[in-house]
């Protein structure tokens, strides 16, 4: 998922995000600067321009090719400056116009528009973005409403060596002229189209205070950039490119592998008869005969399952490959690749790890709170954990360790959540801004549920099971969280795995900054008091047959209240950068190791077995008196979640 997708994505239903507060900057309020004109279509549809005949030899380039337009614009009216708008092409597009001699450019508008030029730039670098000189800059002295041609002067040969694209786009004068009160068409010139595969789009120009650099802001969370070069060579043979492979990261055997690829002809003859063949580390295992029909310019996104029966777990690479056209063999044909990771067998996640960064002096993080609060009554199974930051002024829950996992995961503003420490955005970064509008929180957490959550393809390889006691005199905690691995865990994740194991408190009455003012008695739950491995996590002690065992003993401060505690301990990976996913989570209350010592055995029998299910039940039906033991979730209620969580114990043993 885009980053762009979640947080910018919800323009679309008018909801504001607001700015993270970072450290130590200054408290700034913003809404999202996209705005889309409400002017009827018909006003514009009707002035557009007759469409362009390409020439015989001649092929349109861009991330769509056909002569769609927006039915409403998109404009900045609340930025008067000139923008640029470019959307990044990537070599896979490109390279079969290798050659090819860029003869004009097309730019769709809404509305005319002031200041007008073409660009292209080739990109050296996507990730982060990096562009080279530009090779094609001219000016366009008028524009109307539709598709506007742009005959180059010096007319471009594309060139791919030592690029990753090429972006192609516009320059124009933003306005902001006004009509009773309202904002005028003329202010919403961009047209942004869903159609074709959706590539990114930059933005160059200040936005309020900031200075001009290249900035994606969430266009292409509307769509692509009506933005088209016309392009010309010797286009007569038929070129098959594929571009565009991906699967998910990890897959079981025996469910197959999902992929998906696109397909294109870049000629100007369709192509109705070819083959294509999918290979896993290089072997053929499925030919494709001529899945798609009439393939021409326009990519055509393809699916299918592909069978790993036989395979072994671990890392491997799928390939398509053209291998004839026409009944004619190719000898070295397009390709496009992807990795994943096989494995044979899973276990149920337990709990789903959310590490909640916040400040008592962060006046929108009442906004993360309200997220966090809907996604908690929405799923069941958070191990949620505040860790809290230093805003404007001391946090008291603020500690040492709390600044080292801030920078670990690397957050620098408030509020923020981490999810799993999956990369859901794909942006490189382990936790998310969580400040969105508290009137669209319940929506936002179905989305975080979806897309932070359920789409996380790291297979649960290992169990965490804790057992522990409290001495209420010494305040001495002693903990062992121990588990068992499937047979692939060493293979998948290999050595860069770790514990980590969290002590959290509920119900603590501090002042907090919210909306402008300060709570002097706001109830604070879910902080973080204690790291009980290391900050990074502590080496799994393995022992034989993939099980293993670690302990920890700690003596709890005085002023902690233990009815209000529990234990959180994780595995999770160690590697570079974003590799850190969690594999698996549980969280128990503290009074609950105080009752029995045994997760789940709530008749206290000194074991966890069916009989403990149904005195849980008793309990809920009020035939009898709920005890400590019987949290077994250790969220602090005693409810049809802690019989699930028996349940979850049993299916483990």
């Amino acid at each position: 998922m885009k980053k762009t997708l979640l947080t910018l994505g919800l323009a679309m239903l008018g909801i504001a995000l607001t700015t993270a507060q970072r450290l130590p900057a200054p408290v700034v309020t913003t809404t999202l600067p996209w705005q889309r004109s409400s002017l009827p279509a018909h006003q514009w549809h009707l002035k557009s321009p007759a469409h362009k005949v390409l020439g015989e030899n001649q092929l349109y380039l861009g991330s769509y090719t056909s002569d769609a337009l927006a039915d409403d614009g998109l404009g900045l009216p609340g930025y008067p400056e000139t923008f640029k708008m470019g959307v990044v092409l990537p070599l896979s597009m490109v390279q079969p116009f290798n050659g090819g001699v860029v003869k004009a450019i097309r730019i769709g508008l809404c509305a005319p528009i002031e200041s007008g030029q073409v660009f292209i730039y080739p990109v050296s670098k996507t990730s982060p973005l990096s562009l080279k000189t530009a090779v094609v800059t001219q000016d366009v002295s008028e524009t109307v409403t539709g598709w506007n041609t742009v005959e180059l002067e010096t007319p471009y040969t594309i060139d791919t060596e030592g690029i990753e694209g090429l972006m192609i786009g516009y320059q124009y004068k933003q306005l902001n002229t006004t009509s009773g009160g309202s904002y005028t068409l003329e202010c919403y010139p961009i047209s942004v189209v869903e159609e074709g595969e959706i590539l990114p789009s930059y933005t160059l120009g200040k936005l309020g205070g900031t200075r001009a650099t290249w900035q994606d802001i969430g266009l292409s969370s509307y769509g692509n950039l009506s933005v088209q070069a016309i392009v010309e060579g010797d286009f007569t043979n038929y070129n098959l490119a594929l571009s565009n492979m991906s699967c998910p990261a990890f897959a079981q055997i025996t469910n197959g592998l999902p992929i998906t690829f696109n397909l294109s002809n870049v000629s100007t003859s369709p192509l109705d008869n070819y083959q294509v063949n999918l290979l896993i580390d290089g072997q053929v295992v499925e030919e494709l005969d001529s899945p798609c029909q009439g393939l021409l310019q326009t990519p055509v996104e393809w699916s299918t399952t592909i069978s790993l029966d036989g395979l072994e777990a671990g890392a491997h690479t799928v390939t398509a490959r053209v291998v004839s056209v026409d009944g004619n063999e190719v000898a070295d044909g397009s390709e496009a690749t992807a990795q994943f990771t096989a494995y044979t067998q899973s276990m149920p996640r337990q709990k789903q790890l959310v590490e909640h960064f916040t400040s008592q002096g962060c006046t929108y993080c009442y906004l993360g709170d309200a997220v966090l609060k809907a996604l908690d009554e929405l799923r069941g199974d958070l191990a949620w954990v505040s860790i809290h930051g230093n805003l404007n002024v001391q946090d008291v829950f603020n500690t040492t360790k709390c600044e080292q996992l801030m920078s670990y995961l690397g957050v620098n503003s408030f509020p923020m959540g981490s999810f799993n420490r999956f990369d859901f955005e794909h942006a490189g970064e382990l936790a998310t801004g969580l400040g969105y509008n508290i009137n669209y929180a319940q929506l936002v957490a179905e989305m975080l549920s979806e897309e932070a959550i359920d789409a996380n393809p790291t297979p649960v390889l290992a169990d965490v099971n804790i057992n522990g006691k409290f001495d209420a005199d010494t305040r001495e905690l002693a903990l062992t969280v121990a588990g068992n691995a499937t047979a692939d865990f060493a293979t998948i994740f290999g050595t860069d795995v770790a514990l980590t194991v969290y002590v959290v408190e509920d119900s603590l009455v501090a002042r907090q900054y919210s909306n402008g003012k300060w709570n002097q008695k706001f109830v604070h739950n879910h902080v973080m008091r204690d790291v009980l491995s290391a900050v990074k996590g502590d080496a799994i002690n393995w022992t034989d047959g993939g099980a293993y065992a670690n302990t920890f003993t700690t003596t709890l401060n005085s002023g902690w209240d233990v009815n209000h505690m529990r234990v959180v301990a994780f595995i999770h990976r160690t590697g570079t950068g974003v590799n850190k996913e969690v594999i698996n989570t549980e969280m128990v209350a503290i009074n609950a190791l105080v009752a029995n010592g045994i997760p789940g055995d709530v008749n206290g029998d000194g074991n966890t077995d069916i009989d403990d299910v149904n005195e849980l039940i008793n309990m809920l039906l009020e035939y009898k008196e709920k005890t400590a033991a019987a949290d077994v979730n250790g969220d602090g209620n005693v409810d049809i979640d802690d019989v699930n969580a028996v349940i979850n114990i049993l299916l483990q043993k």
